[in-house]
């Protein structure tokens, strides 16, 4: 089987996916994720989520 070589553009300068963009949906992630938790261990419905 022949390998096949893609070329994937770059931002100049920054590597493909700023470090910056992460971090904030790696906050907003556990944010949502203390909320599920919450809501759950209150009893709430899914209707109400």
């Amino acid at each position: 089987m022949e390998t096949l070589n893609l070329k994937i553009p770059r931002f100049r300068g920054a590597s493909f996916f700023p470090d910056d963009i992460l971090e904030c949906y790696q906050r907003m992630d556990r944010a949502l994720i203390a909320a599920v938790a919450e809501m759950y261990a209150m009893g709430t419905s899914t209707r109400k989520v």
